[in-house]
C-alpha cells in the first residue's frame, strides 16, 4: 500500500488548520502522559523510570505510525470517494460527447477516454474544484464506464 501521509506528508500537513494540529498535538501529548501515568500506577513503579523507557522502546514511533496509517485510510478513502464523485460527473457531461466523437463505431478508446480524463481533472485543478494532491491522486477505470 502506498503510503500517501508520508510521501506527502508536508502537503498533508499544510490541509490540516493550525488550530487544529495544536489542538491534535495537545490531545496526543495528554493521552500519551495519561496512559504513562496510569500504567505506573498500575505497575506500582516511578512514573519518571515508565517514561524514559517507553521512550527507549519507541513508544511514541509506534504511535505516530499508527496515526500515519489511520491517516493513510482516510486519506485513500477520501481519495476514493471524491474520484467516484469527479468520474460521475465526467461521466454525465464528457463521456457521452466523447463517445459521440471517438467512440460511433462502438469501440471503447481507451486512449482518448484516458486523455479525456486527464484533461477534465487538469481543469478541475486549474479552476480550484480540486487541490493539487487530489489532483495527483485521482484516477478512476474511465475504460469501463
Amino acid at each position: 500500500m502506498i503510503s500517501l501521509v508520508k510521501e506527502n506528508s508536508e502537503e498533508v500537513v499544510n490541509l490540516i488548520p493550525s488550530s487544529l494540529k495544536e489542538e491534535i498535538s495537545t490531545e496526543i501529548s495528554e493521552f500519551i502522559e495519561d496512559m504513562i501515568s496510569l500504567a505506573a500506577d498500575n505497575l506500582n513503579v516511578d512514573e519518571w523510570e515508565l517514561s524514559t523507557h517507553i521512550n527507549e522502546i519507541s513508544f511514541h514511533d509506534r504511535l505516530k505510525g499508527t496515526i500515519h496509517s489511520i491517516l493513510d485510510n482516510a486519506l485513500e478513502d477520501l481519495i476514493q470517494e471524491k474520484s467516484e464523485v469527479l468520474a460521475a460527473e465526467w461521466e454525465a457531461h464528457y463521456l457521452p460527447l466523447l463517445k459521440d466523437e471517438f467512440e460511433y463505431d462502438g469501440q471503447v478508446d481507451e486512449s482518448a477516454r484516458r486523455q479525456d480524463w486527464a484533461t477534465f481533472i487538469d481543469m478541475k485543478e486549474k479552476d480550484g474544484d480540486i487541490s493539487e494532491f487530489l489532483a495527483f491522486h485521482c484516477d478512476f477505470d474511465v475504460e469501463s464506464l
